[in-house]
């Protein structure tokens, strides 16, 4: 396995994160409304669309159409709280949720479009400065090749991260 760590960013102030954390509790825990949350069903502020990621662990080498479980750590940098799908909307069908998404890469500019709808869904809304890992089922693509595993976050109906801005995780992986 690798496990990727990149582009780590200076955490917010103490001051900044202790408001935007307290503004997220009182938001889940009381359904107050105020800067830091999202009114339900509704799309996120341009501001919220900013991710950290802090590792993938993706096998070097994958065969052919070979499934693997993937574990991807990312910390949310934003002032917003990202809803999962529970929270995102009443009917929990996943509608505005943030949720994690991959796809292949050929090189810098091209995708292979394998993968873009698959995603994991985020267990509790993440609120600013929180962390969080998931596991994603990855498959190979059915051609060999040198590849890279691309991975962005998405508020389904709305906008991947990478469409607003955000870094993605890339990791090269080999398709034998």
């Amino acid at each position: 396995m690798i496990s990727i760590d990149t582009n780590r960013r200076t955490p917010p102030s103490a001051a900044w994160l202790g408001a935007a954390l307290l503004g997220a509790l009182l938001t889940i825990g009381l359904g107050a409304c105020n800067s830091t949350s999202t009114p339900s069903g509704s799309p996120l502020a341009d501001s919220a669309f900013q991710v950290e990621w802090l590792s993938a662990e993706v096998p070097a080498q994958m065969k052919p159409n070979e499934v693997a479980t993937v574990k991807v750590k990312f910390r949310n940098i934003s002032d917003q709280v990202w809803p999962d799908p529970k929270t995102a909307e009443p009917a929990a069908s996943g509608a505005y949720a943030v949720r994690l998404a991959w796809r292949w890469r050929t090189s810098e500019d091209m995708t292979t479009g394998e993968g873009t709808g698959v995603r994991a869904d985020l267990v509790e809304p993440l609120g600013p400065g929180r962390e969080t890992t998931l596991s994603i089922d990855v498959t190979a693509p059915k051609q060999p090749g040198q590849y890279r595993l691309q991975f962005d976050l998405v508020q389904e109906l709305v906008a991947f991260f990478e469409d607003r801005g955000a870094k993605l995780e890339i990791v090269p992986v080999s398709v034998q």
